[in-house]
């Protein structure tokens, strides 16, 4: 593909691509104990679905046939408005036609196309606080347009020209990011409306799904959850709606799973209706130049992409990317030849037309089933660390990357996903991971924590939770509680020093083993008020006037202490005075007289709280 190039980011050209959905969920195997039910899909793709090619959908950068059994191409701001668009009411179609008439020729018949790419004259006022992010595909791309009347006219100009020929819309590529859009998430619903009543208008047939909310950015609270409820206002005006499922850093798939749910039961709380499909038009690994998947990561990646989408009760996922180049913007490369691409084309063909009958889990045991005709077959793994499974007779045992090999009794899952004729049984599984624990501070070397208990119990209940800390960025964990003995998902931890900086992260325990540990809190430091100050002295000056002057305290708290002061007269009838403020150790008291008892009293303080009360009674000489 001649015309595409590398504008701005890779993430810009990924945003045009093509992508397959394979919608996988499914159960094959049982685990010793009562098996979890299949995930309820929002839509139509539970248990008994017959597997279309359009569930696995892709994203293709290439100049040459990517040859994958896919049934959906996804062209994500390739051309983007701006490209089509430079100049109001006058369109270049010249890189459209050629890009869709390449898919097409490539057998393409569902063609996802992206909307996205403000033009420069139809910009209008973007959110402010985004002024030093750059902004993908030139300036005023990410902006609002200034009158939706133009993003209207453009959608209609598109449809009008493909009608029959792109399939569905999409109403914006990750809303949820600044260098994609900057408006805000009522005017995003105002533009997912208005798309889906012209595309409507011009094809009935075609499709709108919504904007692609990303689900790992922070701003999916900030800006998809508003975005969401602001669609429901307006009645769902989609057919579908979309998200961005990339799985977190510092874990592998089994994160991106979660968020499918979490979206999931976000959008039928807030009553999305049933109809609505559920799209992953945009998943690989996290990217941004970070380390490159092995082979047997990138191939795993891939199938649990397709069979958490069915898991999960999606209908679409679509791969990013199948290319002819390397982008170190990937971190699973899917070029021909590579162990991605290939497991790709293997459980795609194994997956299209049959049945989906169900998906086990049980901890981290993980087992899809499906049937085609007379025939049965399971994919089966474990979503974190290992799992003993056990195999009901000898059998072929296919791992989606290595060979297969005559399996008989006990077989060891990992995450590489494991094709077998029969089901399989996991009879222990350790708890799933917890959550990521928040940090209150009590005070007194006190601190309590709460966290999210494991998605899953594994083949025996929760007996408890380890916690441990580290101190001052140090690399080795400790541990501040072996076990909790409880299964509620929060704990006090004392005996904390103050002025340290600590993390901390849980364990889930039970009979048969420990979890994953959690993610790491963020760095918390303790702090508490300022010790008692010390060597409370008054010394006489002049008539009238005595010093009064003492030492810091021993702990300040963490933060420079400051002083109060009050001063009693102690005479027949005790006369507090008002606390004055003393920002160093030592004042001057004016205005006594001779002869008289005085208490004065200092108080130390600090943004953290007040110290005890120090006192120190005298007679004003002279």
């Amino acid at each position: 593909m001649g015309a595409v190039r590398k504008w701005g980011s890779v993430r810009a050209i990924a945003a045009c691509l093509v992508t397959l959905a394979v919608a996988v969920s499914g159960a094959g195997l049982s685990s010793g104990a009562a098996a979890a039910a299949a995930v309820p899909a929002v839509a139509a793709t539970g248990p008994g679905t017959v597997v279309p090619a359009q569930m696995f959908g892709i994203h293709v950068i290439s100049s040459s046939n990517p040859n994958l059994p896919s049934g959906s191409v996804r062209m994500a701001l390739l051309p983007s408005w701006r490209e089509v668009e430079g100049i109001r009411g006058h369109y270049d179609w010249r890189k459209f036609d050629g890009v869709l008439s390449l898919y097409e020729s490539w057998g393409f018949t569902d063609i996802l196309y992206c909307i996205g790419g403000t033009p420069l004259w139809a910009a209008g006022t973007p959110v402010p606080g985004f002024e030093n992010i750059a902004e993908v595909g030139g300036k005023g791309a990410a902006y609002p347009p200034a009158n939706i009347a133009d993003y209207q006219a453009y959608v209609r100009a598109v449809a009008t020209r493909y009608k029959g020929r792109i399939a569905t819309y999409e109403t914006w590529n990750e809303p949820t990011t600044p260098q994609f859009y900057r408006g805000t998430p009522a005017m995003m619903a105002e533009m997912t409306r208005v798309a889906y009543s012209t595309v409507k208008q011009v094809d009935p047939s075609a499709r709108v799904t919504s904007g692609s909310v990303q689900t790992h950015s922070s701003y999916y609270a900030s800006f998809a959850l508003p975005y969401f409820r602001e669609l429901a206002k307006r009645s769902w005006p989609v057919d579908s709606m979309a998200g961005h499922f990339y799985p977190a850093r510092d874990r592998f798939m089994d994160a991106r799973y979660e968020q499918l749910v979490k979206m999931r039961d976000d959008l039928k709380a807030l009553g999305m209706p049933a109809s609505r499909e559920l799209w992953d038009t945009e998943v690989n690994l996290p990217p941004h130049n970070g380390p490159q998947a092995t082979p047997a990561q990138g191939a795993s990646a891939v199938v649990r992409d397709y069979l958490d989408t069915l898991r999960a009760g999606y209908n679409r996922s679509y791969w990013f990317m199948a290319t002819d180049y390397f982008y170190d913007f990937l971190t699973v490369q899917m070029r021909e030849g590579d162990a991605a691409r290939t497991a790709m084309r293997d459980v795609a063909s194994k997956l299209i037309g049959s049945t989906f009958t169900g998906c086990t889990t049980m901890g981290y045991f993980v087992s899809c089933g499906f049937t085609r005709g007379d025939e049965r077959f399971a994919y089966s793994w474990a979503d974190q660390g290992t799992i003993v499974a056990q195999l009901p007779s000898a059998q072929q045992v296919c791992p989606v990357y290595g060979s297969c090999y005559s399996g008989t009794g006990a077989i060891t899952l990992t995450g590489v996903p494991v094709l077998t004729q029969d089901r399989l049984t996991s009879t222990k599984a350790v708890p799933t991971q917890p959550g990521t624990p928040v940090v209150t501070p009590i005070g007194g070397g006190i601190a309590r924590l709460d966290w999210v208990a494991p998605r899953s119990p594994g083949s025996k209940p929760i007996a408890g939770y380890r916690v441990e800390y580290q101190v001052d960025r140090e690399t080795v964990w400790r541990t501040a509680i072996v076990n909790t003995w409880s299964a509620v998902p929060n704990v006090i931890v004392p005996g904390l020093s103050p002025n340290k900086p600590y993390q901390f992260r849980v364990t889930a325990l039970s009979s048969v083993g420990a979890s994953q540990p959690s993610g790491t809190s963020r760095m918390w430091l303790l702090r508490t008020p300022p010790w008692a100050v010390r060597s409370l002295t008054a010394r006489y000056l002049s008539p009238g006037q005595t010093r009064v002057s003492w030492l810091p305290p021993l702990n300040d708290g963490g933060t420079t202490a400051r002083y109060w002061v009050r001063l009693s007269v102690r005479n027949s009838t005790t006369q507090f005075g008002t606390w004055s403020y003393a920002a160093v150790p030592g004042t001057t008291l004016t205005g006594l007289r001779r002869g008289s008892l005085y208490r004065v009293e200092v108080r130390s303080f600090s943004a953290f709280g007040l110290g005890p009360v120090v006192g120190y009674n005298f007679v004003q000489a002279g």
